[in-house]
């Protein structure tokens, strides 16, 4: 897969939607990734979608929607199954353990569970 960098304009949507999860606005920043994921291809594309569902997947947590936010996580995994987002200008390997955690129950699931914040990667050849 061909990896393209995110451009100036991305990056900004990028961080908005970083900065709506942060602040556990988990709806607001699923509407900023889908407008960013229609307009992008290959990789970037599929690492959006699997932030947009885990953005989904703690929506549906904190509205107690267990079977959603399952749901929304098992799919979240698989756009980063291999790797690829290393990457990325933000770094998820946390966030990816506590996923994969609540997915396949070895974290229990709680609608009051603190979710982890997203970090841009300092390292990353992106920068906003």
């Amino acid at each position: 897969h061909e990896i393209r960098m995110f451009s100036k304009d991305e990056l900004q949507f990028l961080h908005e939607a970083i900065l709506l999860f942060n602040d556990e606005a988990f709806y607001e920043c699923h509407e900023i990734l889908e407008e960013l994921w229609e307009k992008l291809k290959g990789e970037e594309k599929r690492w959006i979608q699997g932030l947009l569902q885990i953005s989904v997947g703690f929506y549906h947590l904190r509205t107690d929607n267990e079977k959603g936010c399952r749901s929304q996580f098992t799919k979240s995994l698989d756009k980063f199954s291999q790797n690829s987002h290393h990457h990325m200008p933000f770094r998820l390997e946390s966030i990816l353990d506590i996923v994969k955690g609540i997915a396949t129950g070895f974290i229990i699931f709680n609608p009051n569970y603190n979710a982890p914040k997203i970090k841009f990667d300092e390292r990353s050849k992106y920068s906003i």
